[in-house]
C-alpha cells in the first residue's frame, strides 16, 4: 500500500458571478450527474491506496493494481473532458463501457451546451478497490472544492453543491471482459461502503 501527497490544482480567477436561472437545473444535474454520473500526465490527487477482500495472492494482486490504474485513468479523462468540454468519446476508450461513456458525454454536454466547463481538477483520496471475481468496486473520497464550475472567464462562486465539495463517497463498478477491466456503472453516495470526513 503506498500513499502519495495530494495534487492541487493550479490557481484560478476568483470572481463574482450571476448564474442565469435558466442554468441552475442544467448545472445541479450536470453535477450530481443526472445522466449517470485537464488531464495531463500528472496523477490524480490521492489515487494511492488500495485494498482487496480477496487471499491477497498474485492474481488478486495484479487485478487491484489494474483497477486503481483504471481509476486514476477514468479521473484523468473526465477532468479533461469537463475542463475542455470537448465531447470525444476516445477519451474513455479502455476506461468506460460504451454505454457508460453515452452517459458522462450527454451529461457533460448539457453543462457544455451551457457555455459551462469546469476548471482545476478535485482532490481523489482514500481509493479502495474490492475485487469479487469478474466484478469490482472502486470507491474513494472526493471533493470538488477546487473544481469549480465556469462560464467564460468567470468562476461561479458557490455553484458547485456543499456536499460535493466536502469530501464524499464516489464508488463505481467494473467487470473484467475479453481480460480487460471496464468502468460499468456508479453508485448512489448511499451505497458506497468508504466514509468520508
Amino acid at each position: 500500500m503506498t500513499t502519495r501527497p495530494p495534487r492541487r490544482p493550479g490557481s484560478r480567477r476568483p470572481g463574482p458571478a450571476a448564474v442565469p436561472l435558466a442554468f441552475a437545473g442544467v448545472l445541479l444535474c450536470a453535477l450530481a450527474g443526472c445522466a449517470s454520473d485537464d488531464g495531463a500526465d500528472d496523477e490524480v490527487a490521492g489515487v494511492a491506496t488500495a485494498t482487496a477482500d480477496a487471499s491477497g495472492d498474485d492474481e488478486t494482486a495484479a487485478h487491484t493494481a489494474a483497477l486503481t490504474d483504471l481509476y486514476q485513468r477514468y479521473w484523468d479523462a473526465r477532468v479533461a473532458v469537463e475542463n475542455s468540454g470537448e465531447l470525444d468519446p476516445a477519451g474513455f476508450d479502455g476506461i468506460l463501457a460504451p454505454d457508460v461513456t453515452e452517459q458522462e458525454l450527454t451529461r457533460v454536454r448539457s453543462f457544455a451546451d451551457a457555455g459551462l466547463h469546469r476548471e482545476g481538477e478535485p482532490l481523489v483520496a482514500d481509493v479502495t478497490v474490492t475485487v469479487d471475481g469478474d466484478t469490482a468496486r472502486l470507491e474513494s473520497c472526493v471533493s470538488e472544492r477546487d473544481w469549480p464550475v465556469v462560464h467564460g472567464d468567470e468562476v461561479l462562486p458557490d455553484v458547485v453543491p456543499e456536499e460535493l465539495r466536502a469530501p464524499h463517497p464516489h464508488a463505481l463498478t467494473a467487470t473484467l471482459t475479453q481480460g480487460a477491466w471496464l468502468i460499468d456503472g456508479s453508485l448512489p453516495m448511499e451505497e458506497a461502503t468508504i466514509s468520508c470526513s
